[in-house]
């Protein structure tokens, strides 16, 4: 992709083009010349001098900075964030249910929403519409996870009781040994069990 093609998107003003198409995006200092960075605040700008980035981002203010091929825009962080989204598009996971996942028979699942391996729904939860619950996921029972709402692998939605959310914590972190699992408990006592497994 090209200089023109971004600004063909998202507007900005072009100063040079870049010799091959640039392919994702990078950091001031680790940018490859496959690579566009930005400079954001004036702090960093020492960076810029040194980077190997096929293009920079810059804000008006920073327009002479650099002799390299660059866009100038108001607002350079918003920008990055959109030409990175560009180059990282979100993988939207087919609606389903997989095979691994449990799901209550009282459950109601919405025909346009995923769930993941390994998921748990507890009986009466919801899933809405387009809803995507991530591998190893626990939804407790009577939970209703929204319209479009996106949960991570790995995430505990529970319970009216710490019991209860000390029993889905726990079979969680049974899964993946090396993850990382916050929860909300009422008693100290539960927390701190918790805390010793």
């Amino acid at each position: 992709m090209y200089l023109r093609d971004l600004q063909s998107r998202f507007g900005g003003e072009i100063i040079g083009e870049v010799a091959a198409p640039l392919t994702s995006v990078g950091t001031l200092e680790r940018a490859t010349p496959t690579q566009i960075t930005f400079l954001a605040n004036p702090k960093y700008r020492r960076a810029l001098d040194h980077t190997n980035a096929g293009a920079v981002i810059v804000a008006p203010s920073e327009r002479d900075a650099t002799g390299k091929p660059r866009i100038v825009i108001d607002n350079p962080y918003a920008y990055f964030a959109r030409v990175a989204q560009l180059f990282s598009p979100r993988i939207v996971p087919q609606p389903g249910i997989h095979a691994s996942a449990v799901v209550a028979a009282s459950a109601k699942v919405a025909a346009s929403a995923s769930i993941a391996e390994f998921v748990s729904i507890g009986a009466h939860a919801v899933i809405g519409d387009g809803a995507i619950i991530g591998v190893g996921s626990v939804v407790g029972e009577h939970v209703q996870i929204g319209e479009g709402t996106e949960l991570v692998a790995r995430v505990v939605v529970y319970a009216a009781t710490d019991a209860e959310t000390l029993a889905a914590t726990l079979a969680v972190t049974a899964l993946n040994k090396g993850g990382h699992v916050v929860c909300f408990l009422r008693d100290p006592d539960t927390a701190r069990l918790l805390n010793a497994h």
